[in-house]
This record gives C-alpha cells, structure tokens and sequence, in this order.
C-alpha cells in the first residue's frame, strides 16, 4: 500500500508538472510580444509627413520651363544671371505676380512665386486663414529631405508655422505659404534645394546645407528685371488689400545725377550723421536685410537741389530682391508703407549699379 501510495503521489506531481509546463513556457513570449508591440506602437507615434497631392504650380517645380510657358505665356521678362540661373516674369499686370527660377544648366524650373486673386494655387486660396489650411492638412513641426543621397532635417517654430507654413508635396516639392493679416497672400513653390539655400527654416540635422552659387557683379539688365519686378510686387500686393493702384512716376534726369552724385561725392549730399551710416551701410553690403538711409540723413540744401522735399526716400546700398520682401516686408519700411499705407499715391524705384532707390509721395 505504501508503494502504491507513493506511486499515486509521484504520478500526479508529474501530470501537474506536465500540464504545467506548456503554460509557464507560453506566459513568457506573450510578455515578451506585449513589450514588442509597445515598442512598435512607440515608434509610430511620428508619423511620417503629410504629402499632399501634387496639383497647382507644384507640379512645374523641376519640371522643364517650357511647360511654364504652355501655363502662363512667354514671359514678358527675363534676366540671366551670371550663367547660373535666370529669372522670368510672368502675367506683368497689376492682377498677377509670377516669377520663376530657372536652372540655365538643366533648364528646369527651381522655384516660382505666385501672388494674385487670378492665380489658381490650389488646393489653396489666396486670403485663406491658417484654420482653413489645417482642414486641408496638417502643418508639422519636423521636416526630413532628402537631397544628393543625404538626408536633411529641419524644424518650424510655432511663428514660422503660424506666418510661413511649409507643405509638401508628392513629386518632393515644397510650398511655403506666406501670411499676411490672417491669409494667404503669397506662396512660393520650391524644391529641396532651394529650400535649403533660403536659410528660412533651422537646419537641425548636422547634415552640411549646400551653399549657393552667388553672381559676381549686377549687369544693368539685372537691375532693369529687378526694379520691374518690386514695382509690379507693390502694386498687386495693394490691389489684393483693395488699395488704389500707385502712380509709378518716370525715371528724372534729376534723380539720375542724385545716385551719381551720392555714389561719386556723398559728402556733398549727406549731413555727418548719414556719412557714418552711408559707411556702416558698405560695411554691412552682404547683410541679408539692407542696410538703408533716408531724407532725414541729408542736408536740407540737397533735398532742395534734387527736388526730394516732402517726399519720403530710401536708399539701400544693396539689391533689394522680391524675395527678400515676400519674407521681410515688415522689416523693409519703405516698401511696407508703399504696400499697406493708402495715404501714399506715387512711387519711384531705381535699381542701378547693385543700388536701390525707393521715393514714395502722397
């Protein structure tokens, strides 16, 4: 009975063990699974970028610029710059603002601004609010490109996403929408390399950013495409605010031997404070926002001489480009006025030599 008993005790130890057994052995890898599907779920909790469907102006981005001019017509101005790229205007009326970049080496469109009630920008709007975009697409704060098998990541503060938020598209271009009293009032389409070169967004990847090719010297057709261009960037900014077209007044010969003067003997012209700023404004010629003067930093006498009383002037020892303005009107007093303030009713821009010189008048 003895034996009997303990062979009974040792048999069902050994059936408990033996159903036991696939059971601890099975808790385990479902702990296990469990902590790889937290993981999992962890890393999912980035997604990857919006794309938005490539549609509007996003499509001629890298595409060959003869499909611009299927779009908008042969372009009523062009400007070669150094060889390296050109520029062309578009639509040139106070309803329209096109302006493209063309790559002269590959002959492909870099980028294009579109600025106009007529211009179709879709799947946006001009005057569109930042909410109405949000219902379109999400805005992130992190971006990833990819460039020359290198890969980029950039970051948008919560200013940049609410003033200049940037979208992507399918084919890997950009759209940085440009707010103005609470809508859109230019968008700029782009590829990943001229999205780099602007410098508009941090760099916060360690990845090296090209670095642009810059054109040696400003060739007086240069100048011409540029003054053209602010002139017609002012006007169809004014007209979308509902503001009367400005008068745009001719080029004097008195304004002429003003900039040949100011370049040639500016002591002659300038009171002792606006010497030291004309000196600090070469100093700083490669700054990206322009150094300037104004009437208050010449002698009454020269005012009078070159019939520039009772105006308001500005002079930027520098180029002064449409670009610049897109992203820093508010900074640029003289063609912020000149855009927003209905008082004003003339303007006078002249690009010469590099220089810029914007008059404005009641």
């Amino acid at each position: 009975m003895k034996n009997l008993g303990r062979f009974l005790i040792a048999l069902g130890a050994w059936l408990v063990l033996l159903y036991a057994w696939p059971v601890m052995h099975h808790a385990q890898p479902t702990a296990d699974s469990t902590q790889s599907r937290v993981k999992r779920h962890t890393k999912l909790t980035h997604p990857q970028n919006p794309l938005l469907k490539t549609q509007g102006p996003a499509k001629f981005i890298n595409q060959p610029a003869t499909k611009l001019v299927a779009q908008y017509g042969q372009p009523v101005k062009q400007s070669v710059e150094d060889g390296l790229q050109s520029r062309w205007l578009f639509q040139l009326n106070s309803r329209h603002y096109v302006e493209a970049t063309i790559d002269d080496q590959t002959g492909t469109t870099q980028q294009l601004v579109v600025i106009g009630q007529d211009n179709a920008i879709k799947p946006f709007e001009f005057g569109q609010s930042l909410k109405a975009i949000t219902q379109i697409t999400t805005i992130p704060a992190n971006y990833e490109l990819n460039l020359h098998e290198q890969k980029f990541q950039i970051e948008l503060n919560e200013t940049q996403q609410r003033q200049r938020p940037l979208i992507a598209f399918k084919n890997k271009t950009y759209a940085i929408l440009v707010m103005q009293k609470g809508g859109v009032a230019t968008v700029v389409y782009l590829n990943a390399n001229c999205l780099l070169q602007s410098n508009l967004y941090p760099v916060t990847s360690m990845t090296p950013v090209p670095v642009p090719e810059v054109a040696t010297g400003q060739s007086q057709q240069v100048d011409d495409e540029r003054q053209l261009a602010l002139l017609q960037y002012c006007q169809t900014l004014r007209l979308n605010a509902k503001l009367p077209e400005l008068r745009s007044d001719v080029l004097l010969e008195a304004d002429q031997l003003f900039l040949a003067t100011l370049k040639g003997a500016p002591k002659t012209l300038l009171t002792d404070a606006g010497e030291q700023r004309l000196k600090r404004a070469k100093q700083q010629r490669q700054m990206a926002l322009p150094q300037k003067l104004t009437e208050a930093d010449f002698t009454t006498k020269a005012l009078e001489d070159y019939q520039l009383t009772n105006q308001q002037f500005f002079y930027f020892e520098q180029p002064v480009s449409v670009q610049q303005l897109i992203f820093e009107r508010q900074t640029n007093p003289a063609f912020y006025r000149a855009i927003h303030d209905q008082a004003y009713q003339r303007i006078q821009i002249i690009c010469t030599e590099g220089h810029t010189l914007v008059v404005i008048g009641e």
